[in-house]
């Protein structure tokens, strides 16, 4: 996406290091950068999928749905 971004739109695009875990970090590195615009392409990754999420819900709706809100 970054790749895209810069080559189309933005020349400063930059992936982000927070974690959507740590708002206070998240908040941070977003007011730090300056930018104009946050692109939210998080999720869960790893070992987990669509099974894992259908048993883990609370863990799936808190990142998937609450932060995205943040």
């Amino acid at each position: 996406m970054v790749k895209c971004c810069r080559s189309r739109a933005s020349p400063s695009s930059n992936y982000a290091t927070a974690r959507f875990e740590n708002r206070e970090s998240l908040e941070q590195e977003i007011v730090r950068s300056g930018c104009t615009h946050v692109l939210n392409a998080a999720g869960l990754t790893g070992r987990l999928n669509v099974d894992w999420c259908e048993t883990q819900r609370v863990e799936t709706v808190r990142m998937n749905v609450l932060g995205s809100l943040m």
